[in-house]
């Protein structure tokens, strides 16, 4: 199975390979955004824990049917992000600026074992120089532009990375919306182009990605929140240079998931945890698993802890 790999990357570039030629993946840690993601405080900081498990047993070969591996596939993300609002006006939004640094594991858990050999490093940072944040009664949307650093543990020899050794953008435009003015029930989408840079000391060049988080979410009770939730990730262009193998040169990768998310609100300490699960149910040229996610997000919003 030695063309099957996997990179999982986050608000930062996470990744974990399983092959000489890692092809290229999605530089967002998929799953990683749920209810509520889009929303930030008027003006201040806003903080996050993304603690994510990955766990896959089945590989999605290049026209997308899936076989059992030897080796089940096992990936550990942690992140830790914050975002400033200023009171700087722009395009009547708040001007907005954050990163975030991940740590991620890059082993593979052999079947019928419970050890998991894993070594944790730290993965890609990202930074979020330009950030637009409009908030309005009903609705905020969440305008962003990332800088991907590979300033994560890579090694061009190595089949284990958790850094994608290359520079990688993101533009995103995300969004929650409330249906009525008791806010019981929100949708939140959260779109991104992302595309990438040459890979360090190879001459490989991944192609551009569109992504996609969604969720549907009821909040009848004032202190819990129940979702629906899935993404989509769709190659959109093909990896270029003349290292990738010609097999796999017109291969673009795909994904779609779907699952849910339980959250809990503190409104004394401005915080929501939320816990969430998501099951790939497709792809092609990638691993198919589960994602599960714990966020807890400290975000003095006035539309998410308005008293009732």
């Amino acid at each position: 199975m030695n063309r099957i790999k996997l990179i999982i990357t986050g608000v930062f570039a996470l990744s974990v390979t399983w092959q000489a030629y890692p092809q290229e993946s999605s530089v967002y840690l998929l799953g990683s955004g749920g209810s509520f993601s889009p929303l930030l405080p008027p003006t201040g900081f806003a903080g996050k824990s993304i603690t994510s498990v990955y766990r896959a047993s089945k590989y999605a070969d290049r026209n997308g049917d899936t076989e059992k591996v030897s080796d089940r596939i096992y990936g550990f993300f942690q992140q830790f992000t914050a975002f400033y609002v200023t009171r700087l006006q722009l395009l009547g939004a708040n001007y907005v600026v954050g990163g975030m640094i991940p740590f991620a594991t890059a082993e593979i858990n052999p079947s019928q074992s419970l050890q998991i050999r894993s070594r944790l490093f730290m993965a890609d940072p990202y930074i979020s120089p330009i950030g637009l944040s409009w908030q309005k009664s009903d609705y905020q949307l969440f305008a962003e532009y990332r800088l991907y650093l590979p300033w994560g543990q890579y090694n061009a020899d190595n089949i284990h990375n958790v850094g994608k050794g290359q520079y990688s953008h993101i533009i995103s435009l995300s969004g929650t919306y409330f249906f009525d003015q008791f806010k019981t029930w929100s949708a939140t989408l959260m779109p991104r182009y992302e595309f990438h840079g040459q890979r360090k000391d190879s001459n490989i060049k991944g192609g551009s990605y569109f992504n996609a988080e969604w969720a549907v979410t009821n909040s009848a009770h004032e202190a819990m929140d129940f979702g629906l939730t899935g993404y989509v990730s769709l190659q959109l262009t093909k990896d270029t240079g003349s290292g990738v193998p010609p097999d796999l040169r017109d291969v673009k990768d795909r994904v779609v998931a779907l699952g849910g998310e339980w959250g809990v609100i503190s409104r004394k300490i401005k915080t929501r945890f939320a816990l969430r699960a998501n099951f790939e149910l497709y792809g092609i040229d990638r691993p198919i698993g589960t994602m599960l996610t714990l966020d807890v997000y400290y975000v003095p919003n006035r539309i998410l802890f308005e008293e009732y």
